[in-house]
């Protein structure tokens, strides 16, 4: 099985169950969470790419969003984590990651740039699907933080069905994204906009529908990166995570999908 692994699980599970379990499951690791990592403390990084380095089991890295959505709109048909691997040789991590003078590479200071500047991008779009769903759904349009979630509960469980689903998904976005026939609910442009629109539920549930975007940009992408690596999971068989609201959303949006641990 397939199943793509995310920070809080790397982080947080213990060496030895950690090492066992990939070598039972085919493990992808997005190059967002890979970033996340890189950037993290120092300790932090050092325990985490210990685990990852310590195995030979191969993990896959998988690049990030961008690439999957280029790859449905070049070749017009969906797209899955092993279509966009970094490299399609088999990957080893540098093992100068767990040493404590570890510095970051020009080469690699070019991706973090490049994949920093793709985040504020799909931020600003984001930001944009959040302030059109009061259009789409006037009741919700003076929501204020500790009010009755019912309405917006309903559109989360909503979102699941296809139907309804791809109702949103035309209402946001343009006509340069594909439309029906050609585009089903195996590809990843659809799936996206369904976790951006889940993300957007739940800022909206802490937040409000008034709040300054703007000034809560930070907020907005620390929430972005937490679901960021949501895509490849929803394109493979499952996710490993620790995130109550990671594992949730893709139970809901994937009814079929493996969670664990």
């Amino acid at each position: 099985m397939k199943i793509v692994l995310d920070k809080s699980f790397i982080q947080g599970c213990p060496r030895v169950d950690f090492h066992s379990f990939l070598r039972n499951y085919e493990c992808y690791l997005p190059e967002s969470v890979f970033f996340e990592l890189l950037t993290t403390t120092r300790e932090k990084r050092i325990s985490s790419f210990s685990k990852l380095i310590e195995i030979s089991s191969p993990v896959k890295l998988v690049q990030n969003v961008g690439a999957f959505l280029q790859y449905e709109s070049v070749n017009n048909k969906p797209c899955f984590p092993d279509y966009v691997l970094v490299t399609n040789k088999d990957f080893e991590f540098n093992k100068g990651l767990i040493k404590p003078e570890f510095q970051i590479s020009k080469s690699q200071l070019i991706s973090l740039r490049e994949w920093q500047t793709d985040i504020s991008s799909e931020v600003d779009e984001f930001m944009g699907i959040t302030k059109c769903l009061p259009q789409l759904f006037p009741e919700i349009g003076n929501f204020r933080p500790g009010q009755c979630t019912r309405i917006l509960d309903q559109i989360e469980i909503d979102l699941a069905e296809e139907d309804f689903l791809f109702e949103l998904y035309e209402n946001l976005t343009t006509e340069k994204y594909p439309r029906r026939p050609l585009i089903n609910i195996s590809w990843a442009t659809i799936r996206w906009v369904q976790i951006k629109i889940s993300a957007a539920i739940k800022f909206i549930k802490a937040y409000g529908i008034n709040s300054n975007l703007e000034a809560n940009k930070k907020t907005i992408e620390n929430l972005f990166l937490d679901f960021h690596h949501l895509l490849p999971a929803v394109q493979c068989d499952g996710i490993a995570t620790k995130d109550i609201w990671i594992k949730e959303t893709m139970k809901r949006i994937r009814k079929d999908a493996i969670i664990l641990p």
